[in-house]
């Protein structure tokens, strides 16, 4: 079974045929990916861009979506409880700055598709933590598990070389790294049907055991990605 995953049209049904075929389907990995071997940044044709751009980055994007929807539109799987692991940072450009992160991405879709959805990340207690909380507010999402510490809220500072690509510093030491994982936290993963997280947020010891923990104490009837 074949996929263009540059041929986002063609996902819903590729899900229906993958599903057929393979009898169900409780697991996406997302492993496509090109690179540009051109000489230069000024050699880069807009097929080329395009190209990469579809394969890398809005394939793998709309394909998760498709994904997410047909599991919590199936019957026999009931999935209801939503739950995303992992980083909240604020991207910084130097025309401004915008608040990202995977585990608020991924709850957010999830509950726009009906679920019941938790981020379940970090802050800081600082300013930068309240303006992400007041952000945060009008997502709809359950903001509960969103634990804070006194290390800085998340950041990503994002320059730009000679030739406008840009770079980036994932600052380090934030309050994610020293995420924690209480009772209270781990009662939430008992009855969750969909747990996603992701490597990044476990780059310390801390925070790689607290999401260890967590995904453990998921029932083994829930889908984990």
């Amino acid at each position: 079974l074949a996929l263009d995953v540059q041929d986002v049209d063609s996902f819903p049904s590729f899900i229906l045929e993958a599903e057929k075929q393979l009898g169900g389907l409780d697991c996406l990995v997302n492993n496509a990916g090109i690179s540009l071997h051109e000489n230069g940044f000024i050699d880069v044709s807009k097929k080329q861009f395009e190209a990469q751009f579809d394969t890398n980055l809005k394939g793998p994007f709309f394909l998760t979506q498709v994904f997410v929807e047909h599991c919590l539109k199936a019957e026999d799987k009931k999935m209801k409880k939503v739950i995303g692991i992992g980083e909240t940072v604020w991207d910084v450009f130097p025309s401004g700055k915008r608040l990202g992160g995977a585990p608020v991405n991924f709850s957010f879709f999830a509950k726009e598709f009906g679920a019941e959805a938790y981020p379940v990340t970090a802050i800081g207690n600082d300013a930068l933590g309240d303006e992400t909380l007041e952000a945060l507010k009008a997502t709809g999402l359950n903001l509960g598990y969103i634990q804070r510490n006194d290390n800085p809220t998340s950041r990503v500072l994002v320059t730009m070389d000679d030739a406008g690509i840009p770079q980036y510093e994932i600052v380090e030491g934030v309050a994610w790294d020293a995420m924690t994982c209480d009772d209270r936290t781990l009662d939430l993963f008992r009855d969750a049907d969909v747990v996603c997280w992701g490597t990044l947020a476990q780059r310390t010891p801390c925070s790689r055991k607290s999401i260890m923990n967590m995904v453990a104490s998921a029932p083994a009837s829930c889908l984990k990605v």
